[in-house]
């Protein structure tokens, strides 16, 4: 195996900065686990900070695509309530029709049956009708 060529200037691959001394005199380092506790609260609030700000980068990144799932899910919801109105409009107009019917069968039948007293109930229905728009009209002058 070749042996490694010490470059100057350029740190050495297999060691991290961090881990070699940085020329400071012994007593004017840390003791280990000193820093840590030093830096307790201001380390877990760069870490909240940092998190917070991630989580919002993050969010940006996934913005269209959100958008774009919120605009399916709209429409498949405005499809349903369209479907569910058209359904209650369909149900309600047969049910006003067979309705209809029924009236109509109704009335045909007492015209059969009470032809002189049906002719009395529109007799009188028209003379209240003729009395209320004479009051009407001569309330208006």
């Amino acid at each position: 195996m070749a042996e490694r060529v010490p470059t100057p200037g350029i740190p050495d691959s297999d060691t991290h900065p961090a881990q070699r001394s940085a020329g400071l005199r012994p007593e004017r380092e840390l003791p280990e686990g000193e820093f840590e506790r030093e830096r307790g609260g201001i380390a877990s609030l760069a870490e909240s900070v940092g998190q917070t700000i991630g989580s919002a980068f993050s969010g940006f990144r996934n913005a269209p695509l959100r958008m774009r799932e919120l605009r399916r899910r709209f429409t498949l919801l405005r499809g349903r309530a369209r479907m569910n109105a058209e359904g209650a409009a369909a149900g309600l107009k047969r049910e006003a029709g067979r309705r209809l019917v029924i009236t109509r069968e109704r009335a045909r039948h007492i015209a059969r049956e009470y032809p002189l007293q049906v002719i009395a109930v529109a007799a009188v229905v028209g003379v209240a009708i003729g009395a209320g728009l004479r009051l009407w009209r001569s309330n208006r002058d």
